[in-house]
């Protein structure tokens, strides 16, 4: 529910208050706005100096919870996106896949380039891709696809992960939903349309002819993928 006045207010007082807040507090108030799409650019501003200031007490939840914040707000205060990128590689061990997912997936939407960050997220995904669902996979590969990042490791285990748990689609809701700014269906697309960007086309169709296989509802996405891929293998090209 967006209350603008009340959410006015509360802006402002926690402008008046931010040196009181803790690590918690200001993720929790980052992250309630951009999840209501609430733009307070001097709020955004408040909390990423005073998480600055705190940045040592951060969790992993509150540091990808951050992440993800701004991200979907598309909010370039990089100081902040500075700190938040350095606790994350001093807790990168105590990140969960879901975590780990989401410091992709933010650095990816905002097309901030961190391969010290995107290297460490790769070593510790590789390692923990047993623990991941099929939306941290998709999620993963998603991000690493965007920037074009080939880091062969974590795409053999996101391969191997992805067909182990592509009947985890059968028990999925059909419809798709809202991550960040973008439409990302919650089906097979962005594994497939990962696979075809990182020159993995026998992966996207494997998995495309997998899907066919458990009768998961087809996605028109995935056909615009192999219907580009036909057309960009039948283009000539000059000497």
């Amino acid at each position: 529910m967006k209350n603008a006045p009340l959410l006015e207010c509360i802006a402002t007082e926690a402008q008046r208050q931010i040196l009181s807040f803790d690590a918690q507090a200001l993720s929790n108030t980052l992250w309630s706005l951009a999840r209501i799409e609430h733009w307070s650019q001097a709020l955004i501003d408040a909390i990423g100096t005073q998480a600055i200031a705190v940045g040592n007490e951060l969790t992993t939840q509150e540091i990808s919870n951050m992440c993800w914040a701004c991200a979907k707000m598309w909010s370039f205060h990089m100081p902040f996106l500075d700190a938040l990128s350095s606790a994350a590689l001093t807790h990168i061990a105590e990140t969960n896949p879901q975590e780990l997912s989401t410091l992709a997936w933010s650095y990816a939407m905002l097309t901030l380039s961190n391969a010290t960050l995107m290297d460490a997220v790769a070593r510790e995904a590789t390692e923990k891709i047993g623990e991941f669902g099929l939306l941290e996979i998709s999620n993963t590969s998603w991000a690493f696809a965007r920037q074009g990042l080939h880091n062969e490791p974590l795409l053999e285990a996101i391969a191997s992960a992805a067909m182990a748990r592509i009947e985890d689609l059968k028990d999925a809701p059909s419809s798709s939903t809202m991550i960040g700014t973008s439409l990302v269906p919650t089906g097979i697309y962005s594994i497939v349309w990962s696979s075809w960007r990182t020159t993995r086309a026998s992966l996207a169709r494997a998995f495309a002819t997998r899907a066919r296989e458990l009768e998961l509802p087809p996605e028109v996405l995935v056909h615009g993928v192999f219907t580009m891929d036909s057309e960009w293998g039948r283009m000539p090209y000059a000497d």
